[in-house]
């Protein structure tokens, strides 16, 4: 096990048995951007101030409505928002289409975990995605068991529809946080953060191309039934598709969370009805 996945465990137990000391930004889309900003903070005040003011957040969201009337429209992430990351060369953080959308699992964290570490990601993103390989680049078995603390892959992603087709290579890391409310009760939330760290040029030329994606993906156990996890899925990303409005882009975008979120529950259910992808697909000829 690396240094880098120790260390972090170690001060996440020390760390965990007191309330953050810090306040988190009470404004949704503020957050979004804290909880990414923080995200690899090695200590955690932060990072927990923030997931225990979306759980707030979470509780209040009415998801009896239609999913389309909870997505949220997120600012700019540039900066040192972007945290350790680095934007892709040439990219225009303000070309962002920013998208987030609150939701609910029927299963725990730790059935959430059959969908995290599958290597076949087809069916468990959106339909768009018609193929998809995880790579593991850390151990999974400590991850599993929750004895070390990050979980690193990589996703090689195949997105088509009619409107175009495209690869790239993404980068997700999965992140267990041990976090305190006011009360002192500890439970441990999971949070990944996704990007992509160049651009990468569609099917036929003609400059079309996928310019920058980040994500934040939380799951947290729900307070009051413990069998199931509230969720929040944002997406910072921009595309250059001739004809494709930013409004037309972020239905899509905000269609396809929630397609993943049914289709997550459906994979881990082992009972595949919405999604019509070919799970046993070859892999399409990457040019």
């Amino acid at each position: 096990m690396s240094v880098r996945m120790l260390l972090p465990l170690v001060l996440l137990i020390t760390s965990a048995c007191h309330k953050p000391s810090v306040d988190a930004p009470k404004e949704l889309g503020e957050l979004g951007a804290f909880l990414h900003k923080h995200y690899d903070d090695e200590d955690t005040a932060e990072l927990q101030a923030g997931l225990l003011s979306l759980q707030d957040f979470l509780l209040g969201v009415d998801l009896s409505l239609d999913y389309k009337d909870n997505a949220v429209t997120m600012p700019i992430l540039k900066g040192a928002n972007l945290g350790t990351l680095v934007p892709p060369t040439g990219v225009d953080a303000s070309e962002q289409v920013n998208v987030a959308l609150p939701g609910r699992s029927s299963h725990t964290l730790d059935e959430a975990l059959v969908s995290i570490l599958e290597p076949n990601q087809i069916c468990i993103e959106s339909s768009s995605t018609v193929w998809s390989q995880r790579t593991f680049n850390t151990d999974t078995a400590c991850f599993e068991d929750h004895s070390c603390e990050y979980l690193e892959v990589t996703n090689e992603v195949r997105k088509q529809n009619v409107l175009a087709k495209v690869w790239f290579d993404q980068h997700k890391s999965y992140r267990w946080v041990m976090v305190a409310d006011e009360e002192g009760n500890e439970t441990e939330m999971l949070i990944a953060r996704s990007w992509i760290d160049k651009q990468f040029p569609a099917d036929g030329g003609g400059g079309n191309s996928w310019d920058q994606l980040y994500q934040i993906d939380v799951s947290i156990p729900d307070p009051d039934n413990n069998d199931e996890t509230l969720r929040w899925f944002s997406i910072w990303s921009s595309i250059t598709l001739a004809g494709l409005t930013d409004d037309a882009y972020s239905n899509l975008v905000r269609d396809g969370l929630q397609e993943g979120y049914i289709y997550g529950d459906e994979f881990i259910e082992n009972n595949i009805t919405e999604c019509k992808n070919d799970r046993d697909a070859e892999k399409p000829e990457r040019g």
